[in-house]
């Protein structure tokens, strides 16, 4: 179950999910979205509403793709300037 673009994960939803893969283990952001990690393995990524327009940059230590505002990398964790 990924989301598509502009579709919201409503708490019904994320309720679903938790009953079918077990709780949340880790929560990411990664750009303009954010990424569920699940007890049993399973992942799902979701459009976030707060970065939609923001423009991404890469980080020096791992490719990963980061928004203006993140300091940290959730893909790597280097910190950033």
């Amino acid at each position: 179950m990924v989301a598509e673009d502009n579709e919201k994960l409503t708490e019904k939803d994320k309720e679903k999910l938790i009953e079918e893969h077990g709780e949340i283990i880790k929560e990411l952001r990664a750009g303009n979205c954010i990424i569920l990690n699940f007890k049993d393995g399973y992942k799902e990524m979701i459009a976030s509403d707060d970065e939609e327009n923001e423009e991404l940059y890469e980080c020096p230590m791992c490719g990963g793709k980061l928004n203006e505002n993140e300091h940290i990398c959730p893909h790597c964790g280097e910190e950033l300037e």
